[in-house]
């Protein structure tokens, strides 16, 4: 049983590193304790749910670089510390943002939506 075990977690942990975007994504923001992860988790979850509602493309690129730049505000956070495994999920969650969005939001620039 704990051989089977060990087996079914080494599989998790495959499809969480190489797989799933969404999946890792998932299993670390839960995770994370992060107070100022957590504050920017919240407002790229609005982000995330608008661009999921919306059928505007425009609307879909201008939430897109909500995301991205929620991400570059964290990315240089004052409190990283690489050996803390907080940080280290933060980073992973953040490049997987990236990856996610990154073609959403490309050579668009920040407008409003109202002209």
């Amino acid at each position: 049983m704990k051989a089977r075990y060990i087996f079914i977690m080494q599989n998790v942990r495959i499809a969480v590193c190489f797989l799933s975007i969404k999946l890792t994504r998932k299993v670390n923001l839960l995770l994370i304790k992060c107070s100022t992860f957590q504050e920017s988790k919240a407002i790229i979850k609005k982000s995330e749910d608008k661009i999921k509602e919306t059928g505007s493309i425009k609307e879909r690129q201008y939430y897109a670089q909500d995301i991205l730049l929620e991400v570059e505000s964290l990315m240089p956070c004052s409190n990283y510390n690489g050996k803390n495994q907080d940080c280290l999920n933060c980073h992973l969650v953040l490049l997987n943002y990236i990856r996610e969005y990154k073609h959403l939001a490309e050579d668009e620039i920040k407008k409003p939506l109202v002209s």
